[in-house]
């Protein structure tokens, strides 16, 4: 099942209808909502959004809760491989890498936080608002403590360009500079800007990735983004706003409240608990280590500059300025108990209260009996079940466990059966098995019941006692790992080895320009044999790799331009691959009539041991595993050698397949390189 049909299902729930009825009542200026507990919260708001035209900012206790909350919500209501999102989810963290009181900025929260207050100041511009998505932003104390630019200043302070825009590539580099930002060979950082002929790459502040600009004359042809590592183009765009550091424009502070509309809602896990954490940060204000840190080398003008920049009377906000600005908006309280006082609540106006009747997922701590009975005791009570996992392998592993119990109250004519699963394997023999769930492709991060709805809601890796982190930026596959990413172009050093797939061995002589038409561009520089030299355009960064020496550690010969060497060499190494492979084809062939013992596929206690981990196995142990098995369960002899840095995983990898030659009577031996291991 997918996570949108979930959503669908909670949708129907009559407190989210009261929701709704109760939010139309102007007068009413806070709503209660009692009883969540778990992911129960956002499972709720995800169910409202399709209805909800409203922007939502969802203030949690601290930062882990937050990035919890909004992974949840995120998950739900814009899956990644669907189009059909429900909502627009952002994130708006602290600008601060731990406590703000230490004063150590962040530039992935600078970027988070920008990409907020951009699509907030967009909105007051947007004239169709009858097809627009509801906003959630999810947020906690130290974020909303800290000032932050003027909307005035924001709209001044950025740049709009559009494909088929008529504007001078001149003007473009003029005015990033006059935004602060800083002129490099190559962007790798947020506040960077590179040239290279008619093309400018630029790091906004409000993307996670840079933009890559191409001009043709005075019109843009097109916008990309591209991936920092390799420097490849990846998606197409066609408008991009682009913003400095925000932390640069501190002519005018306000608070963050200042950029919602006046229709917004704020929904807070607990109002007073904010409103004491915020009073917290503003007591504490900047440490003195905060600004020694970084007065260092600095003159007389930027340390007076940095002392201004660490007043907290321009940086923060005090407890009383923020529950003034939240009082003008319209709020909800989700907590298990609201704070609000009796004073508060007639000095605000009408509040409505909304129960809610769920309950924490259970506690089986891998105990699949315990569970077995707590799923049939929920079926025979007329309750729907499903278990969330983010991993098939998991999927699968429960449907092998249920199987395994055999419980004969799950049977396939019960009707309390919540899925009758049909499988067909590859010699066409159909498999019938009962489950008492239904699998759910997504996870959540705590399993929760709702007893109005007869639903259960639960979560692999709590069954499992697998530990769950949020991840709060998307997972980007990083492409072509063998070539020269652009980090490791900044720590070479002139003299460096490079290989170049065309040309060959030559040393890397550092970054230079070059003229190209009117203007110029960045260009990697490499010397060979007699001092011929290559400039490499940084678009074919993919075609150089370091130069990986042997065991000898001796300095290779540099390659000769336009001897055919290179060529030869190549030529000479295919043949030997070639050579290499015609007798491995020998060997595995002699291999292949050979036979071998077939271990058994995967047993309850093989499926037990593997959810003892704590842990979920990454993409990589993943697919070790299920090959190292399928050699395993195969009647051909095995040649498998599994191979990882130190601390990826290999250990794990092994005790899986020695536990499933236990389980066949076989003797292994397991050989490691140090006592810790042993």
């Amino acid at each position: 099942m997918k996570i949108q049909d979930i959503q669908k299902i909670y949708a129907t729930l009559p407190q989210a209808g009261a929701i709704m009825k109760v939010q139309e009542d102007q007068q009413v200026r806070a709503i209660f909502l009692q009883g969540l507990v778990a992911s129960a919260a956002p499972m709720l708001f995800a169910a409202i959004a399709e209805r909800w035209k409203k922007t939502v900012v969802i203030v949690l206790n601290d930062s882990e809760e937050a990035g919890y909350f909004y992974n949840d919500l995120k998950t739900i209501v814009m899956p990644e491989d669907s189009k059909d999102s429900t909502a627009e989810v952002l994130f708006f963290p602290s600008s601060y890498r731990r406590a703000v009181k230490y004063g150590q900025r962040d530039a992935g929260n600078e970027i988070l936080r920008t990409e907020v207050l951009t699509r907030l100041s967009a909105l007051a511009t947007e004239k169709e608002t009858a097809n627009r998505l509801p906003l959630y932003i999810v947020t906690d104390p130290s974020a909303l403590s800290e000032l932050v630019v003027s909307k005035r200043q924001l709209d001044e302070r950025h740049l709009s360009l559009s494909v088929n825009q008529h504007i001078d590539i001149v003007e473009v580099e003029k005015t990033l500079r006059s935004f602060g930002f800083t002129e490099t060979d190559y962007v790798y950082e947020p506040g960077q800007f590179a040239v290279r002929g008619s093309i400018i790459d630029v790091y906004s502040y409000s993307s996670e990735l840079p933009y890559r600009i191409d001009f043709f004359g005075d019109d843009i042809e097109t916008i990309r983004t591209f991936e920092v590592e390799s420097q490849l183009s990846s998606k197409k765009l066609e408008h991009i706003e682009v913003v400095p550091e925000l932390a640069t424009l501190s002519e005018e502070k306000v608070p963050f409240l200042h950029f919602l509309p006046a229709d917004s809602f704020l929904a807070f896990k607990d109002f007073l608990y904010v409103r004491d954490a915020i009073e917290n940060i503003y007591k504490e204000g900047f440490t003195t280590q905060a600004l020694t840190a970084q007065r260092e080398g600095k003159t007389e003008v930027e340390q007076h500059e940095l002392e201004q920049a660490f007043r907290k009377e321009g940086q923060l906000i005090t407890a009383s300025h923020f529950m003034n600005e939240a009082l003008n908006y319209r709020r909800i309280e989700f907590g298990v108990t609201h704070s609000i006082s009796e004073t508060a609540k007639k000095a605000d106006g009408q509040h409505v209260t909304i129960q809610f009747n769920t309950t924490a997922q259970p506690l089986f701590h891998k105990n699949f009996d315990l569970l077995s009975k707590t799923l049939r005791d929920y079926l025979l009570q007329g309750y729907k079940l499903y278990i969330f996992a983010d991993s098939e392998k998991q999927t699968i592993r429960l449907k092998d466990i249920f199987e395994s119990l055999s419980n004969p109250d799950m049977a396939p004519d019960s009707e309390n059966l919540s899925v009758v699963e049909a499988t067909t394997n590859s010699q066409g023999e159909t498999k019938v098995r009962a489950l008492p769930f239904t699998p759910v492709n997504r996870t959540i991060h705590e399993g929760f019941v709702d007893n109005t709805l007869k639903v259960c809601f639960f979560t692999d890796h709590q069954i499992f006692d697998r530990f769950h982190k949020y991840n709060l930026k998307s997972d980007k596959a990083r492409q072509g790992k063998m070539a020269l990413t652009m980090k490791e172009l900044q720590e070479m050093e002139p003299g460096d080895f490079l290989v170049h797939v065309d040309f060959g061995i030559g040393k890397f002589a550092g970054l230079v320009r070059v003229p190209t038409g009117d203007s110029y561009q960045e260009v990697i520089r490499l010397v060979y044999q007699h001092n011929d030299i290559v400039d490499v355009s940084i678009h074919s960064l993919y075609k150089i790799s370091k130069y990986r020496r042997g065991n000898s550690g001796e300095p290779p010969l540099l390659s000769v331009l336009g001897s055919g060497a290179w060529d030869r060499l190549k030529e000479r190494a295919k043949k030997r691959i070639k050579d290499l492979a015609r007798d491995l084809i020998k060997l595995y062939a002699r291999r292949r009539r050979e036979k071998g013992f077939a271990f058994s596929p995967d047993s309850f206690m093989q499926h037990e041991l593997e959810a003892s981990f704590l842990y979920e196995d990454t993409p990589d142990q993943l697919k070790a595993t299920q090959e190292l098995k399928q050699d395993m369960e195969s009647a051909r002899p095995m040649d498998r050698l599994v191979c990882g840095d130190v601390g990826f995983g290999k250990t794990e990898v092994a005790i899986r397949a020695a536990f499933k030659a236990a389980v066949d009577n076989k003797q292994v031996a397991v050989l490691v390189p140090t006592t810790v291991l042993a």
